[in-house]
């Protein structure tokens, strides 16, 4: 799909791909070895590459993620650790692990409004000291924006935001951003 994109919207910058990985494939060799080879497969130019792996499934197969994010032909593979603050993810994982985003777990955004956010600004203020990027999931109201907005979150998503979307009704945001 980036493909028919940039070939049939001219002007068109770098989008993100987002690849999620599960707990099964991280364990078969020959799923590693196809995931490797799409990842070959998708064009630099056309996207920038990000694999999302659970939190539980990188604290129990980090070698096998590390593996899996070493550059392929000059390619950057960046990771996104999805669900961060469902399981015990331990702060040695943060640091030996080149983890570019976090997604926090839809339960911390729900619960955003209990404490007016100062938990999730405090794991904000811990990834950001990282250089990690911080991805608030299953965003649906404007108060829970507000809050996350308040507390420094680099993305959010969710309902709130927009709706799921068709290919079509992404083409034409596209073409109209570059338009404006």
């Amino acid at each position: 799909q980036f493909q028919n994109w940039n070939e049939s919207i001219s002007g068109i910058e770098k989008l993100a791909l987002n690849i999620q990985v599960t707990g099964a494939s991280l364990l078969d060799e020959d799923s590693i070895f196809r995931l490797r080879e799409k990842l070959l497969s998708v064009k630099p130019e056309l996207c920038n590459l990000i694999v999302g792996v659970s939190e539980n499934v990188l604290s129990h197969a980090p070698r096998t993620t590390n593996s899996i994010l070493k550059p392929v032909d000059g390619k950057e593979i960046q990771l996104l650790l999805d669900g961060y603050g469902y399981e015990k993810t331990s702060l040695h994982l943060l640091e030996n692990i080149p983890i570019d985003f976090v997604r926090l777990d839809p339960d911390l955004i729900n619960n955003c409004l209990k404490d007016r956010g100062k938990f999730i600004s405090a794991i904000v203020s811990l990834m950001h000291s990282l250089d990690i990027s911080v991805i608030a999931n299953e965003v649906q109201t404007e108060n829970q924006f507000r809050i996350l907005n308040k507390a420094n979150v680099d993305i959010a998503q969710g309902t709130f935001i927009s709706k799921p979307l068709t290919e079509d009704a992404i083409r034409n945001i596209l073409l109209k951003k570059l338009e404006s």
